[in-house]
């Protein structure tokens, strides 16, 4: 009960009840503290503090959490630099600050106005724009494979002089 409610049920009682019983409703009406544990038993073990950890852990825990950080940004860097690389016949040299490998082949694909919109997984993209012809090159010959069929003799005059055994 809190020390408001409790002082208007005192205050409601005075002159209603004796000095001795006042005390005792009083006394009644105080909360007691919490009782999570017993009381300590003679001779048993202090209880080890769950939240306490070793300088010697706690120092190897930092340190494993920086080597991963520093390894996971040496990856997305090398990846960035990586991608430039791939990207430079296409959009020349980057000077821009990128973020991400994904980032690099983005700029490309959208110079060679290529739609990539939904991906974001940086080896797709950069499969992608492996794909675009280079700036300049002649375009590859399409041969088609639907020519009128000849006839064997036709096709390889020659093939008379071998004989069958």
């Amino acid at each position: 009960m809190d020390d408001d409610m409790m002082g208007k049920v005192m205050e409601f009682l005075k002159g209603k009840l004796s000095e001795d019983d006042m005390k005792a409703c009083e006394a009644l009406m105080k909360p007691e503290g919490a009782q999570d544990e017993p009381p300590a038993t003679p001779g048993t073990p202090k209880k080890p503090d769950d939240d306490v950890v070793s300088k010697p852990a706690m120092d190897r825990a930092i340190k494993a959490a920086v080597d991963q950080a520093e390894a996971r940004t040496v990856a997305r860097m090398n990846g960035i630099a990586d991608a430039k690389v791939a990207v430079r016949p296409h959009v020349g040299e980057i000077t821009a600050a990128m973020d991400s490998a994904a980032a690099v082949y983005r700029l490309a694909l959208d110079a060679a106005k290529v739609d990539h919109e939904g991906i974001d997984d940086a080896a797709v993209l950069g499969k992608m724009v492996k794909m675009l012809p280079l700036p300049g090159a002649a375009p590859k010959p399409r041969i088609a494979q639907d020519a009128g069929s000849k006839d064997f003799a036709t096709r390889y005059p020659e093939a008379g002089r071998l004989k069958s055994h």
